[in-house]
């Protein structure tokens, strides 16, 4: 696509238009709100509530849509369970394997009016 094919400013509308088929409405602004900026470059401008795109910005949502997605710094992309969650669950697990029950009475339960501590 040449750069005389490109309008100066282009809505989402007009943007929809030209990915008819390959991308819809609903998948392309997931992408643009997962990724608002590719490699240092936005991917596009925002006026108002307003999606706009120039020409460069255009091509670089292109890029964008092409690339395999990359994970976001401080996000974990595996389902592994906190370390707090694992040892808790290892932990009943052990009892479970070893024949061990918990007394009913060694947890402390919450009265439901005050949120007062009542042992039983």
């Amino acid at each position: 696509m040449m750069q005389a094919d490109l309008p100066e400013l282009m809505t989402l509308r007009d943007v929809l238009k030209r990915l008819k088929g390959k991308v819809g409405r609903t998948a392309l602004l997931a992408h643009l709100a997962k990724v608002p900026t590719f490699f240092g470059d936005p991917t596009h401008g925002r006026l108002g509530r307003r999606y706009l795109f120039t020409a460069a910005q255009y091509r670089t949502l292109i890029a964008s849509l092409a690339a395999p997605p990359v994970p976001r710094e401080g996000r974990s992309e595996h389902a592994w369970p906190s370390e707090e969650r694992a040892q808790a669950r290892a932990l009943v697990l052990i009892d479970e394997m070893l024949g061990r029950k918990r007394k009913a009475g060694r947890t402390a339960k919450r009265h439901r009016s005050n949120g007062a501590m009542i042992s039983r």
